[in-house]
């Protein structure tokens, strides 16, 4: 008999109740974490999905815009749809972006430099009270990092990075991505999402992954500075 957690996952009557627990519990750690490393932390409470993002973080001059999926542990969802413009790199950042195939531009549509955030919801837990958590996390840095090579990851899951980061380049700005569980990064805990994208806690150099490479397709061994950083990176992956 499907227990309390699955029957709240599953029910489409619910939905928006659902999302806005998501959010909460997500939001409440981020925040604690934040503060403990004195930092103000601002979330915004989640929208209409208008432009391919459920809400913003900001601290100091930093921010990030986020979209949030939802899944069961145990037989849930394994794939969703999410806009390419979320993803696609900033007009700010594109420098910081290797070339693709010898392309040097990230296409012409506009770029919001964001994320998605998954929540993974344990539907073993007794009650709704229990509810057990986990997060992964995509963006377009974590898909250089594993194209790269930094992340030791399989062969297949650099192509399949490289397949998606072709996606997102030539993605016109409505256009959206198939994104499958196995593309995303998993963190240790929600506030990892604060230390990459905020940098608060630790000093990340997340988006700085890439652009020590000029060709993402290159397969020559990392440039040193990239076997520097990541240590500092994975410390919070």
């Amino acid at each position: 008999m499907p227990s309390d957690v699955a029957k709240f996952m599953t029910d489409k009557t619910r939905a928006t109740e659902r999302e806005r627990i998501l959010h909460l519990t997500a939001a409440r750690d981020l925040k604690l974490y934040a503060a403990s490393h004195g930092a103000r932390l601002l979330i915004t409470d989640p929208e209409l999905d208008l432009d391919g993002y459920d809400f913003a973080m900001s601290s100091e001059f930093e921010s990030v815009y986020v979209q949030s999926k939802a899944t069961l542990k145990k037989g849930g969802a394994r794939s969703w749809d999410v806009r390419a413009a979320l993803l696609k790199p900033s007009f700010y950042n594109r420098d910081l972006i290797p070339a693709l195939d010898g392309y040097t531009a990230w296409g012409m549509g506009i770029g919001g430099d964001g994320g998605v955030l998954l929540h993974v919801v344990d539907q073993e837990a007794s009650n709704l009270k229990d509810l057990r958590i986990e997060y992964r996390y995509l963006d377009v840095f974590w898909l250089i990092a594993v194209a790269i090579g930094a992340t030791m990851r399989s062969a297949r899951s650099r192509s399949r990075a490289l397949a998606l980061l072709r996606q997102i380049r030539d993605a016109e700005t409505n256009d959206k991505i198939k994104l499958k569980f196995g593309d995303f990064a998993r963190l240790p805990s929600v506030e990892s999402l604060a230390a990459l994208r905020l940098h608060i806690g630790v000093n990340s150099n997340w988006a700085s992954i890439g652009r020590f490479k000029k060709e993402l397709t290159d397969p020559s061994p990392l440039p040193e500075p990239v076997r520097l950083i990541w240590p500092g990176i994975q410390a919070v992956l």
